[in-house]
């Protein structure tokens, strides 16, 4: 199903009663946008920023509903291409000398993930400038009027300077994008900025104090209800961000994700709690985006500091999840990966009569398929000295014994559902390296 197919009725979205069984979109791309912009917290909340602009600045202009979702969706994410790149300080320049590099990226993205592909070609050319109506084609294909919007909104969001009132930046502002009209945007949407930018509260609402708020506000009739198959797919596109930033980690997400469905179906749990495992075993990770990316690439092991930065990446996981309305347990098992049954785990310290069956699962499935792992400072261990070592876990108190006895009946095919998963993996790895290569030699020859 794609999720942008709008359930209307005479272009109005009739909102339905929250399903217990439903995921909003609403809050998982909020959620991801939280995630992107943690790549470099010096950005703040660019990407909600830019989301709230674009949606106002649309108003301006259209009534179209599927258009509106769909730009709430892509300005969200739309920098999703720098989560790849690690000088992403030089993306956010008012006027880049590469303006297409992370754009395409974001487009190869998610030109491979069925219910985000609309998203793609958005994104892709959010760069594109007006060019005194050039810009209405690029790269053989029209420029969808969404992309233009995301492009001056993105370029507003990184003008705006959050450590200073609003309201005192509005007219420096207005008149630098202004001065810009016709040959960076289109003249239509500086004029539709204008007129909504004239008033107090378009500037008070992007406080960041209020911005969340203030997308819900802006967004509440087109939010969709996702079904964990839905959310399946979808996941797969953090998993792929988070394994993508270091090539020590690629895969490792798919891996935990494969081998904690194979081990909660082999313990007795049923198919759906099984998926929701499944899809907490992909997200589990997403914390690590705050992580630097110099600690990522290491190759060697982590110091002492080090190791204290990445162990905050199981809070920034729960803080980027917990608000997604349908999602609170894969949540909570996502951020418990780290938890060991005698307290001794982090970010809470719980205890055994606090983590779940579901939490002991993942977080046996994430030590089984780290150490199977390749890493800088050691090969990936055989399946006989793995189930050795967790062991030794659960004689020092750390991991169920009952799941690790599972796991040990079930060791030679979980292993092998892992090994193909991982495999797999690495093929589209190696497809989407490749796609992003031929778009970003076409578009340097380009400019030559």
């Amino acid at each position: 199903m794609n999720v942008f197919a709008a359930n209307n009725v005479q272009g109005q979205i009739q909102p339905e009663k929250w399903k217990e069984n439903g995921v909003s979109f609403h809050d998982l791309f909020m959620s991801l946008s939280t995630a992107l912009d943690l790549v470099n917290i010096r950005f703040g909340n660019h990407h909600k920023l830019t989301c709230y602009i674009a949606l106002r600045i649309h108003q301006g202009i259209s009534s179209d509903i599927q258009e509106y979702e769909k730009l709430f969706a892509s300005a969200l994410v739309h920098d999703i291409g720098a989560s790849f790149l690690f000088d992403r300080e030089t993306i956010h320049e008012f006027e880049l000398k590469h303006p297409d590099n992370h754009a395409l990226i974001g487009e190869s993205v998610l030109e491979t993930v069925e219910p985000l592909s609309p998203l793609a070609s958005v994104i892709g050319d959010h760069h594109v400038l007006w060019d005194e109506g050039r810009g209405s084609h690029h790269r053989k294909r029209e420029v969808s009027i969404l992309s233009h919007i995301i492009q001056l909104a993105d370029s507003i969001a990184v003008l705006i300077d959050q450590s200073s009132p609003m309201l005192g930046q509005a007219v420096q502002i207005r008149d630098n994008v202004k001065s810009k009209s016709g040959r960076m945007f289109s003249p239509v949407l500086v004029e539709a900025f204008c007129d909504i930018s004239s008033r107090h509260e378009f500037w008070l609402d992007m406080d960041a104090a209020f911005i969340d708020a203030s997308i819900s506000r802006l967004s509440s009739n087109s939010d969709r209800q996702l079904t964990f198959d839905e959310l399946e797919k979808l996941s797969k596109v953090y998993a792929f961000i988070i394994d993508s930033r270091s090539r020590f980690t690629a895969k490792h997400s798919s891996g935990v994700a494969v081998v904690a469905q194979s081990l909660a179906l082999a313990h007795g749990l049923n198919e759906e709690q099984s998926l929701k495992v499944k899809i907490a075993g992909y997200l589990h990770d997403i914390g690590k985006l705050s992580v630097p990316g110099q600690i990522l690439e290491k190759s060697a092991e982590l110091d002492e500091d080090e190791r204290l930065v990445m162990s905050g990446h199981s809070f920034y996981t729960q803080k980027i999840l917990r608000k997604v309305r349908g999602m609170e347990q894969i949540s909570l098992w996502a951020t418990q990966h780290h938890e060991f049954i005698d307290g001794s785990g982090y970010p809470y310290g719980l205890c055994s009569d606090q983590l779940s069956i579901e939490s002991r699962i993942l977080t046996i499935a994430d030590i089984f398929t780290a150490l199977t792992e390749t890493r800088p400072y050691r090969e990936g261990l055989g399946l006989g000295t793995c189930l050795g070592m967790l062991e030794n876990f659960y004689e020092r108190g750390k991991i169920d014994s009952d799941v690790l006895e599972t796991l040990k009946n079930n060791a030679i095919e979980i292993n092998l559902i892992r090994r193909c998963a991982q495999n797999t993996e690495d093929s589209i790895l190696d497809e989407f390296r490749d796609r992003v290569s031929e778009k970003l030699e076409c578009g340097m020859a380009k400019e030559h």
